[in-house]
């Protein structure tokens, strides 16, 4: 369209796929995964991943995606094999690696089900409040002898870096191999680099939430998708001389989280993610 002269008023993008166009009022970029390409932007673009809103979807759903795509798998922990009823009396063991959004929503589920989780991440980002208020043990990423360790001991390991590749050390990879837990990914890339087949590790290495008929329940996207049609209307209203990616306004944000809390399914789930 745009080579036919004919161009757009406005740009709800997902992913970067519209990010060469040049819409007369701007862009609003839906993920996280799609911000690298409007960083030289000469538009203004707002992104609707940079605030709270999105951690509804990251958070809260893609984690419960993975505890019921378990489920679809046959580790059922709603009836009968529980997190918590391990042949040994312990709880089952899982290994979560990354501590960001979908990582957090991972530990969230896991923990209401009863299960015993160690989250490996980068410790020298700092502490981090989440896993702090839960009392979540945690290792570093780069302390590859207790990290392989840790797998060796694990019933369940899944990744949430973000990394392509994260996990992709001999050490780890030796003990990932060598131990019997259930292997999944969750990051778009693979995260656990070519030393791990694709066979070893549950849905070829794909998210695993993805092998659902419905990847992530509409109750935590809905917030989203209103956050993404707001931003539009607002880049309509307000024009914007700036450049480049945009922190959604916490006003904007405030508004549609409390209205999400009020009105919607998911209030006391939001409650226990923000810590209130």
């Amino acid at each position: 369209m745009e080579a036919a002269g004919r161009g757009f008023d406005l740009i709800l993008d997902c992913a970067g796929q519209f990010s060469t166009c040049h819409p007369r009022f701007g862009f609003v970029e839906l993920t996280r995964s799609g911000v690298q390409f409007y960083e030289k932007c000469e538009h203004p673009v707002y992104v609707a991943d940079s605030g709270i809103v999105k951690r509804i979807e990251t958070c809260l759903g893609t984690g419960e995606g993975y505890v019921r795509a378990l489920a679809q798998l046959g580790y059922d922990f709603e009836s009968g094999d529980s997190l918590d009823s391990g042949a040994d009396g312990a709880g089952k063991k899982f290994v979560v690696f990354g501590s960001g959004k979908v990582g957090q929503g991972i530990v969230l589920q896991l923990l209401r089900s009863g299960a015993s989780v160690h989250v490996v991440t980068d410790c020298s980002r700092g502490s981090n409040p989440f896993l702090d208020a839960n009392d979540v043990p945690v290792t570093d990423c780069n302390d590859l002898d207790a990290v392989a360790s840790l797998v060796r001991g694990a019933d369940f390991v899944v990744t949430a870096t973000g990394v392509k590749g994260a996990l992709d050390r001999p050490q780890v990879v030796d003990a990932l191999l060598a131990s019997g837990a259930v292997l999944a990914n969750m990051g778009v890339e693979d995260e656990y680099g070519p030393g791990v087949p694709a066979s070893r590790v549950l849905a070829e290495k794909k998210p695993l939430n993805f092998i659902l008929e419905e990847p992530t329940h509409l109750k935590y996207i809905d917030a989203s998708l209103a956050l993404h049609a707001a931003l539009g209307e607002l880049l309509l209203r307000e024009v914007s001389d700036r450049e480049g990616p945009m922190d959604p306004p916490s006003e904007l944000e405030q508004r549609i989280l409390s209205m999400t809390m009020q009105d919607g399914l998911i209030g006391a789930e939001i409650a226990e993610m923000m810590g209130w």
